[in-house]
């Protein structure tokens, strides 16, 4: 049986006040989402580093990664992934 070519990948995250769930999953060339890896983590700085090492771990390198989360966040503080965001 031969290897499945992996079109894309994508991270879905959910994130509530206390934690972080993801789910990463690959688009196969038969058409098919394989889900690779399910975790959560704490939604704090120690969370985001453990994140980033699960998914360096599990993601493939040689494509890009498709990230997709709810719009539910909070306005009251600038989101931490836009660099130069203005606090206020």
């Amino acid at each position: 049986m031969s290897k499945k070519v992996t079109l894309k990948q994508c991270l879905g995250i959910d994130v509530s006040m206390k934690k972080i769930d993801c789910c990463l999953s690959f688009y196969t060339e038969d058409l098919k989402i394989k889900v690779v890896a399910t975790s959560g983590y704490e939604n704090n700085p120690d969370g985001f580093v453990k994140l980033r090492e699960w998914l360096n771990r599990k993601q493939d390198n040689s494509l890009a990664l498709h990230v997709n989360m709810e719009a539910t966040y909070t306005m009251k503080k600038p989101p931490i992934f836009l660099p130069g965001s203005v606090t206020g």
